[in-house]
């Protein structure tokens, strides 16, 4: 989910919360921002940002939450 909120954020050019579309074509009202993108992945925005955080993870420990390893293996 992370990955998919990263490419997300650059194809609408999301930066800090909101959209950097200074001096292009873009009309105003197309503005998209973090709040945006986390109602329409049905996401609250503490999870977009957690979801996002785990994307600067080294890649093994990515793979382990991605496949469910990482959080079987805490003690209870």
């Amino acid at each position: 989910m992370g990955r998919i909120i990263c490419e997300l954020e650059r194809i609408y050019g999301v930066r800090q919360g909101s959209n950097n579309l200074k001096g292009t074509n873009v009309t105003e009202h197309c503005a998209v921002t973090q709040k945006d993108l986390a109602d329409k992945l049905s996401v609250d925005e503490r999870s977009y940002a957690n979801y996002k955080k785990l994307t600067t993870l080294i890649p093994e420990l990515q793979e382990m939450v991605d496949n469910f390893q990482l959080v079987n293996s805490l003690p209870r």
